[in-house]
């Protein structure tokens, strides 16, 4: 309850009184008496619990010298290199994000089950948000493309705008295919999942790009769109009004975003204060 993701526990506070519970159903009959444990359901289900207890205990290295207090502790942030950059920039830095929260995870090559439910829990809810966000921008293209203006450059950046959100779509609804049955895995299955998406690269960017990948799409869709409709407003003959206030509410939409990004770029690092 105190360490909340950072514990070495195998459960959370809600599975602990779950658990509670059902050793205190196995002291009481149907008429609230005391009874026996003449079948050996108790035994079998005490002993299931501290089987689970003694291997959490020996994953984390429970009485050694280098026994594990914090998960998170064991956690090692790989170093950031040129194709890390390249990649990065090409990817608005969205998979750098998913990598530290895989890495929570599976800290140290031990999957913390309340983490891994959280986890997924929360990759659903993004994928169908970019879905139905996706949805959207290929709406609007359609309607744009359905403009008799519209000039051989930006019909084809609406094209691959298009494009982008149908990969979007397609990507994000398999991620939510794939991964809603997988909830409430169990720590072994998780622990397959993770080993086999490090088996090739020994580390955690591959997955982190491929589950980033739907953000991804439809953050490039969502700025192709906008150049062409960019090019449409500035390209067509108007009076000089109208490029002067367009121009203006372009040029303020641009500093207000790159602003608000660069605000929140390391809002939960840790920086001291200027005296």
């Amino acid at each position: 309850m105190t360490a909340r993701e950072s514990a070495t526990t195998p459960w959370n506070a809600e599975d602990c009184k779950a658990f509670i519970d059902l050793l205190d159903g196995f002291e009481k009959d149907t008429s609230g008496g005391t009874t026996f444990d003449d079948d050996g359901y108790k035994t079998w289900f005490v002993a299931r619990l501290i089987c689970i207890i003694l291997h959490s205990r020996s994953v984390h290295r429970f009485g050694m010298h280098d026994a594990l207090t914090d998960r998170l502790a064991a956690v090692l942030r790989s170093r950031i290199g040129l194709i890390d950059i390249v990649a990065g920039s090409l990817s608005f830095w969205a998979h750098h994000t998913y990598v530290d929260r895989l890495e929570n995870v599976w800290a140290g090559g031990v999957v913390s089950v309340g983490g891994w439910r959280s986890l997924i829990t929360s990759l659903i809810i993004e994928w169908t948000d970019s879905n139905l966000l996706a949805t959207v921008i290929l709406s609007a293209n359609m309607a744009f493309l359905a403009l008799s203006q519209v000039t051989a450059v930006e019909r084809t950046g609406s094209v691959i705008s298009t494009f982008l959100a149908i990969g979007s779509i397609v990507v994000g609804l398999h991620h939510v295919w794939r991964h809603r049955v997988k909830k409430e895995a169990s720590a072994g299955l998780a622990g397959i999942y993770f080993r086999n998406a490090t088996l090739q690269s020994g580390t955690l960017k591959p997955l982190a790009f491929f589950l980033s990948l739907p953000l991804i799409l439809l953050s490039w869709s969502v700025l192709t769109f906008a150049c062409s409709v960019s090019l449409f407003t500035f390209y067509e003959p108007q009076p000089r009004t109208s490029y002067i206030i367009t121009g203006a509410v372009f040029g303020t939409v641009v500093i207000i975003v790159l602003a608000t990004m660069m605000f929140f770029w390391e809002i939960f690092v840790y920086r001291p204060r200027r005296i």
